[in-house]
């Protein structure tokens, strides 16, 4: 395994994530859902999302995470924080055996 993988693979062993999932719903109800293709939760209907980064604000992640995952035509204002919730995975991005991810 190379070095950068094993270190963060260790870092998910050792912390919890914080990460920032969009909630984006239409006027008719319907949510925005996009089929994960990785590790964890790989093949699950999810929220687009991502991880906050080490010393970054949450609105400098919030613009961030919206960029990447819906591109430069979604807005990056009249965003509301809806509530703090758990996601916990048996598994690893790695696969790797006997450590979780939170």
């Amino acid at each position: 395994m190379m070095k950068s993988k094993a270190r963060a693979l260790q870092v998910v062993a050792d912390t919890p994530m914080i990460a920032i999932d969009l909630i984006l719903q239409r006027r008719d109800g319907r949510v925005l859902l996009g089929l994960r293709s990785n590790r964890p939760a790989q093949g699950f209907w999810f929220v687009p999302g991502g991880r906050v980064l080490k010393g970054e604000r949450l609105a400098d992640a919030l613009v961030r995470i919206v960029q990447r995952e819906l591109g430069e035509a979604a807005p990056v204002t009249g965003w509301q924080f809806a509530a703090p919730y758990e996601q916990f995975y048996d598994e690893n991005f790695l696969n790797a055996p006997g450590i979780s991810t939170r």
